[in-house]
Protein backbone atom coordinates (compact mmCIF):
# COMPACT_ATOMS: atom_id res chain seq x y z
CA UNK A 1 0.00 0.00 0.00
CA UNK A 2 2.81 2.35 0.87
CA UNK A 3 4.44 1.55 -2.48
CA UNK A 4 1.21 2.55 -4.31
CA UNK A 5 1.14 5.91 -2.47
CA UNK A 6 4.71 6.67 -3.57
CA UNK A 7 3.80 5.73 -7.14
CA UNK A 8 0.73 8.00 -6.98
CA UNK A 9 2.79 10.90 -5.64
CA UNK A 10 5.45 10.39 -8.33
CA UNK A 11 2.76 10.21 -11.00
CA UNK A 12 1.09 13.40 -9.68
CA UNK A 13 4.40 15.28 -9.52
CA UNK A 14 5.45 13.97 -12.92
CA UNK A 15 2.08 14.89 -14.42
CA UNK A 16 2.31 18.39 -12.99
CA UNK A 17 5.78 18.84 -14.46
CA UNK A 18 4.57 17.59 -17.84
CA UNK A 19 1.63 20.02 -17.80
CA UNK A 20 3.88 22.94 -16.82
CA UNK A 21 6.37 21.95 -19.50
CA UNK A 22 3.62 21.80 -22.13
CA UNK A 23 2.34 25.21 -21.03
CA UNK A 24 5.80 26.70 -21.36
CA UNK A 25 6.37 25.25 -24.83
CA UNK A 26 2.92 26.38 -25.97
CA UNK A 27 3.71 29.95 -24.95
CA UNK A 28 1.25 29.94 -22.07
CA UNK A 29 2.42 31.58 -18.92
CA UNK A 30 1.18 33.45 -15.91
CA UNK A 31 1.92 37.16 -15.92
CA UNK A 32 2.42 39.06 -12.73
CA UNK A 33 1.71 42.79 -12.85
CA UNK A 34 4.83 44.82 -13.60
CA UNK A 35 6.79 45.91 -10.57
CA UNK A 36 5.43 49.21 -9.31
CA UNK A 37 2.26 48.93 -11.40
CA UNK A 38 -0.80 50.43 -9.79
CA UNK A 39 -3.51 47.98 -8.83
CA UNK A 40 -6.72 48.23 -10.81
CA UNK A 41 -8.72 51.13 -9.43
CA UNK A 42 -12.50 51.19 -9.37
CA UNK A 43 -14.89 53.99 -8.54
CA UNK A 44 -18.00 53.77 -6.34
CA UNK A 45 -20.06 52.60 -9.33
CA UNK A 46 -17.66 49.68 -9.87
CA UNK A 47 -16.11 51.14 -13.05
CA UNK A 48 -12.39 50.57 -13.51
CA UNK A 49 -10.34 53.63 -14.39
CA UNK A 50 -6.81 54.66 -15.30
CA UNK A 51 -4.42 54.97 -18.24
CA UNK A 52 -4.65 52.35 -20.97
CA UNK A 53 -0.97 51.49 -20.52
CA UNK A 54 -1.53 50.21 -17.00
CA UNK A 55 -4.32 47.93 -18.14
CA UNK A 56 -2.79 46.61 -21.41
CA UNK A 57 -0.29 44.52 -19.49
CA UNK A 58 -3.24 42.79 -17.85
CA UNK A 59 -4.91 42.12 -21.21
CA UNK A 60 -7.86 44.38 -20.53
CA UNK A 61 -8.89 48.01 -20.77
CA UNK A 62 -10.44 50.27 -18.15
CA UNK A 63 -14.07 51.33 -18.28
CA UNK A 64 -12.87 54.93 -17.88
CA UNK A 65 -9.71 55.78 -19.86
CA UNK A 66 -7.41 58.58 -18.66
CA UNK A 67 -7.15 61.51 -21.13
CA UNK A 68 -6.63 65.25 -21.23
CA UNK A 69 -9.66 67.27 -22.34
CA UNK A 70 -9.44 70.03 -24.94
CA UNK A 71 -9.64 72.58 -22.11
CA UNK A 72 -6.54 71.08 -20.43
CA UNK A 73 -8.42 69.30 -17.63
CA UNK A 74 -7.37 65.74 -16.91
CA UNK A 75 -10.11 63.17 -16.59
CA UNK A 76 -11.56 60.01 -18.11
CA UNK A 77 -13.60 59.05 -21.15
CA UNK A 78 -16.00 56.12 -21.10
CA UNK A 79 -14.57 53.26 -23.15
CA UNK A 80 -17.99 52.65 -24.73
CA UNK A 81 -18.22 56.33 -25.83
CA UNK A 82 -14.75 56.10 -27.37
CA UNK A 83 -15.55 52.83 -29.16
CA UNK A 84 -18.82 54.22 -30.54
CA UNK A 85 -17.18 57.44 -31.79
CA UNK A 86 -14.20 55.57 -33.25
CA UNK A 87 -16.42 53.08 -35.04
CA UNK A 88 -15.61 49.93 -33.12
CA UNK A 89 -18.08 47.45 -34.54
CA UNK A 90 -18.86 43.78 -34.08
CA UNK A 91 -20.05 42.72 -37.53
CA UNK A 92 -18.97 43.37 -41.12
CA UNK A 93 -22.35 44.98 -41.78
CA UNK A 94 -21.81 47.47 -38.96
CA UNK A 95 -18.33 48.26 -40.30
CA UNK A 96 -19.71 48.96 -43.78
CA UNK A 97 -22.50 51.12 -42.37
CA UNK A 98 -20.05 53.12 -40.23
CA UNK A 99 -17.61 53.67 -43.12
CA UNK A 100 -20.43 54.65 -45.49
CA UNK A 101 -21.88 57.14 -43.01
CA UNK A 102 -18.44 58.67 -42.43
CA UNK A 103 -17.81 59.06 -46.17
CA UNK A 104 -21.20 60.70 -46.62
CA UNK A 105 -20.56 63.14 -43.75
CA UNK A 106 -17.11 63.97 -45.10
CA UNK A 107 -18.42 64.53 -48.63
CA UNK A 108 -21.22 66.79 -47.35
CA UNK A 109 -18.72 68.83 -45.31
CA UNK A 110 -16.35 69.08 -48.28
CA UNK A 111 -19.20 70.25 -50.53
CA UNK A 112 -20.11 72.99 -48.05
CA UNK A 113 -16.47 74.06 -47.58
CA UNK A 114 -15.84 74.26 -51.34
CA UNK A 115 -19.15 76.03 -52.03
CA UNK A 116 -18.17 78.75 -49.54
CA UNK A 117 -15.36 79.63 -51.95
CA UNK A 118 -17.57 79.81 -55.05
CA UNK A 119 -20.03 82.50 -56.14
CA UNK A 120 -23.70 81.79 -55.36
CA UNK A 121 -25.29 79.43 -57.86
CA UNK A 122 -21.96 77.87 -58.88
CA UNK A 123 -21.61 75.29 -56.13
CA UNK A 124 -20.45 71.74 -56.55
CA UNK A 125 -22.79 68.79 -56.14
CA UNK A 126 -22.68 66.13 -53.44
CA UNK A 127 -21.75 63.58 -56.12
CA UNK A 128 -18.73 65.70 -57.14
CA UNK A 129 -17.76 66.11 -53.48
CA UNK A 130 -17.99 62.33 -52.97
CA UNK A 131 -15.77 61.73 -55.98
CA UNK A 132 -13.26 64.36 -54.83
CA UNK A 133 -13.21 62.85 -51.32
CA UNK A 134 -12.42 59.42 -52.78
CA UNK A 135 -9.55 60.89 -54.82
CA UNK A 136 -8.12 62.83 -51.88
CA UNK A 137 -8.24 59.74 -49.66
CA UNK A 138 -6.63 57.36 -52.13
CA UNK A 139 -4.14 59.45 -54.11
CA UNK A 140 -0.72 60.80 -53.07
CA UNK A 141 -0.98 64.48 -52.08
CA UNK A 142 1.17 65.69 -54.98
CA UNK A 143 -1.35 64.47 -57.56
CA UNK A 144 -4.58 64.48 -55.53
CA UNK A 145 -5.46 68.18 -55.85
CA UNK A 146 -5.05 68.37 -59.65
CA UNK A 147 -7.15 65.20 -60.04
CA UNK A 148 -9.77 66.63 -57.72
CA UNK A 149 -10.00 69.83 -59.75
CA UNK A 150 -10.45 67.73 -62.90
CA UNK A 151 -13.69 66.34 -61.46
CA UNK A 152 -15.28 69.79 -61.24
CA UNK A 153 -17.18 71.64 -63.92
CA UNK A 154 -15.05 73.93 -66.05
CA UNK A 155 -16.50 76.99 -64.36
CA UNK A 156 -15.80 75.75 -60.83
CA UNK A 157 -12.36 74.48 -61.82
CA UNK A 158 -11.40 77.97 -63.06
CA UNK A 159 -12.47 79.58 -59.78
CA UNK A 160 -10.80 77.16 -57.35
CA UNK A 161 -7.11 76.55 -56.83
CA UNK A 162 -5.44 73.31 -55.75
CA UNK A 163 -4.74 74.97 -52.41
CA UNK A 164 -8.43 75.88 -52.02
CA UNK A 165 -9.43 72.24 -52.57
CA UNK A 166 -6.92 70.99 -49.98
CA UNK A 167 -7.96 73.70 -47.49
CA UNK A 168 -11.62 72.74 -47.93
CA UNK A 169 -10.73 69.08 -47.39
CA UNK A 170 -8.81 69.87 -44.19
CA UNK A 171 -11.81 71.84 -42.94
CA UNK A 172 -14.13 68.92 -43.75
CA UNK A 173 -11.87 66.52 -41.84
CA UNK A 174 -11.89 68.80 -38.79
CA UNK A 175 -15.68 68.98 -38.90
CA UNK A 176 -15.89 65.17 -38.88
CA UNK A 177 -14.35 65.00 -35.41
CA UNK A 178 -16.68 63.75 -32.68
CA UNK A 179 -16.27 65.19 -29.21
CA UNK A 180 -17.08 62.91 -26.30
CA UNK A 181 -17.43 63.89 -22.63
CA UNK A 182 -14.49 63.77 -20.23
CA UNK A 183 -15.45 62.92 -16.66
CA UNK A 184 -13.91 62.84 -13.24
CA UNK A 185 -13.16 59.33 -11.95
CA UNK A 186 -16.80 59.03 -10.86
CA UNK A 187 -17.83 58.71 -14.54
CA UNK A 188 -20.59 61.29 -13.99
CA UNK A 189 -19.10 64.74 -13.38
CA UNK A 190 -18.10 66.21 -16.76
CA UNK A 191 -14.90 68.27 -16.84
CA UNK A 192 -14.45 68.74 -20.59
CA UNK A 193 -14.56 67.03 -23.99
CA UNK A 194 -12.14 64.86 -25.97
CA UNK A 195 -11.87 64.66 -29.79
CA UNK A 196 -12.25 61.35 -31.62
CA UNK A 197 -11.85 61.21 -35.37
Amino acid sequence: MRHDNKRSIRWALGGTLVVLSLMATAGLHFVEPAEGADPIKTNEAGLSYGPVEGFEQRGQYPDLIAVQATNGNKGYILREDEERAAGVVSTPEEAIAFATARKERLAASLKDAMNEQLPPGEGISLAEASEITAVLQSTPPATAAPQALGILSESAEEKLSEEAVLTAYEKALKEDITYIPVYEADGVTQVGVYPIG
